[in-house]
């Protein structure tokens, strides 16, 4: 019913997704991030140089086969320098175990910490460059429109609780029996979220952080809620 795993949301998805010929609908997306590579300190450079000549002729990429990630680097990269990967696992145990020098990925793919667990020991460098735009966000059918609608509108609650600074702790004081309190006393809201899984690992920044008038930064912006209780009968207020 639902899919959110790294998932971005391009145009063309909207109508046609590779591996299996048909369109899906996408929320507003959660994070923003973008194509980078890291790995053995020089091969990283040979790759953000798009080298793969001389001292760079050993250059090997890992990098999820069917991603957005492998058409970026096809268009940059001859074929035999991308070593393809299913999954997580397969991903980081190609690095280890010497089969590619480089990762290609998002910050949540490359982090340091990931490739420590996986057994890595040798040194390891994050490249200067961003290669792509990908706007990650869940993915729901096109044919659960109602579905796909308490999908997004939970995302945006989440984002408009840490704007009105209405947390896990105080979402039953500050929004009393509002549709959206279940969703915020079960995860917090969106800042929550993300100190805790992500901050530590990937330093919140940039496009990932709250919009605010004062600070013209993030992209992250509160959508207003309207008059949303005249339908709140279609809802049920227990969960999501």
């Amino acid at each position: 019913d639902l899919l959110m795993y790294g998932d971005t949301h391009t145009m063309e998805r909207d109508f046609h997704e590779k591996a299996t010929g048909v369109g899906f609908q996408f929320s507003d997306p959660y994070l923003y991030d973008g194509l980078r590579f890291a790995g053995v300190p020089h091969a990283v450079k040979c790759a953000d140089n798009y080298d793969w000549f001389g001292d760079c002729s050993d250059l090997k990429i890992c990098v999820f086969a069917g991603s957005t990630h492998e058409d970026v680097l096809r268009q940059n990269f001859p074929r035999q320098k991308l070593i393809r990967k299913d999954d997580q696992h397969s991903y980081l145990q190609g690095f280890v175990g010497g089969s590619c020098s480089v990762l290609a990925g998002e910050q949540n793919d490359i982090v340091h910490t990931g490739v420590r667990n996986a057994g890595y020991e040798g040194d390891y460098a994050y490249g200067k460059k961003t290669l792509s735009k990908e706007p990650l966000a869940m993915v729901t059918r096109k044919d659960e429109q109602s579905w796909s609608d308490i999908v997004n509108w939970v995302l945006r609650a989440l984002i408009y609780a840490e704007k009105n600074s209405v947390t896990q702790n105080n979402a039953r004081t500050e929004l009393h029996d509002h549709r959206f309190v279940a969703a915020l006393e079960a995860v917090g809201n969106y800042g929550e979220i993300w100190a805790r899984h992500m901050e530590k690992e990937v330093p919140r920044k940039g496009m990932n952080l709250l919009y605010t008038k004062e600070t013209n930064s993030g992209i992250h912006y509160s959508h207003p809620f309207g008059v949303i209780e005249d339908f709140r009968h279609g809802f049920d207020p227990s969960g999501t």
